[in-house]
C-alpha cells in the first residue's frame, strides 16, 4: 500500500484528459495493474475506465490525464504496450471535443439503474434501448448474460442510465416496466432507481 501511494496524482480542477486509450485481446489476471501502474509511473491519472471481460477476450477503455508536456501519443502507445505484454493490443489517441467537454459540465446528468432479470426472449434488449432512445437518454453502461436455473433460460440485464433534463425519471420507469409486462407473463424483476447509479467520469488515482 505504501508503495503505491507514491504514485498518487491528482488532475487539477479546471484541466481534462488528453488521451483516449484502448487495450483489448487475451485476459490474464494482473492486467489491469500493469496498465494502471505504467500510467501513475509518468505521475498520470486515469480519469474514467471501463472494463468488460467476455469469455477469455477482454476491452479496457480509459481517459487519461497526463501532467506537463503531454508525450506524443504514438510514444505512450508504445510504453503501454510493453507494459502489458503480448496478446495485447494498444491504441492511443488524442481525446475527442465531445469527450473532453463532459468534464467541463457543472453538475451530473441525471442517472439510474437499471436491472431487469426474466425469462429470455427474443428482442428485449431491442424493446428497452428503443424505449430508452426515444425518451432522448444515454445509455453509458450495459451488461447482459444469459443462464440456465433449473428448467428455465434466464435472461439479466444491468445498465446506466443518463437521463435529459427534461425527463421525468419516474414516467420513465413505468413506461419501462409497462414494455417489460408486454413481453413478459412471468418472472419479471425489474428495478429502475438511482441507489445504484453511479458517475462513470470517476477520478481515481492510478
Amino acid at each position: 500500500m505504501r508503495a503505491a501511494r507514491r504514485y498518487i496524482v491528482q488532475m487539477p480542477r479546471g484541466e481534462v484528459p488528453q488521451f483516449f486509450v484502448r487495450v483489448d485481446g487475451t485476459h490474464r489476471s494482473g492486467l489491469m495493474k500493469d496498465a494502471a501502474k505504467l500510467i501513475a509511473s509518468r505521475g498520470a491519472s486515469i480519469a474514467s475506465s471501463q472494463k468488460i471481460v467476455l469469455g477469455q477476450k477482454f476491452s479496457l477503455l480509459m481517459h487519461v490525464w497526463v501532467p506537463g508536456t503531454a508525450p506524443k501519443a504514438e510514444e505512450f502507445q508504445k510504453e503501454l504496450s510493453k507494459a502489458v505484454g503480448s496478446g495485447v493490443s494498444c491504441v492511443v489517441d488524442k481525446l475527442d471535443a465531445g469527450s473532453s467537454d463532459e468534464y467541463k459540465l457543472a453538475r451530473c446528468p441525471l442517472e439510474r439503474r437499471l436491472t431487469i432479470t426474466c425469462p429470455q426472449r427474443p428482442g428485449l434488449i431491442f424493446a428497452v434501448t428503443d424505449l430508452l432512445t426515444a425518451q432522448g437518454c444515454n445509455i453509458p453502461k450495459l451488461e447482459t448474460k444469459t443462464y440456465f436455473a433449473a428448467d428455465e433460460t434466464v435472461f439479466h440485464l444491468d445498465a446506466l442510465v443518463q437521463l435529459p433534463e427534461a425527463a421525468n425519471a419516474d414516467t420513465v420507469g413505468k413506461e419501462l416496466e409497462l414494455i417489460m409486462e408486454t413481453n413478459i407473463d412471468r418472472g419479471l424483476k425489474i428495478s429502475w432507481d438511482d441507489s445504484g447509479a453511479h458517475r462513470i467520469n470517476v477520478l481515481e488515482g492510478a
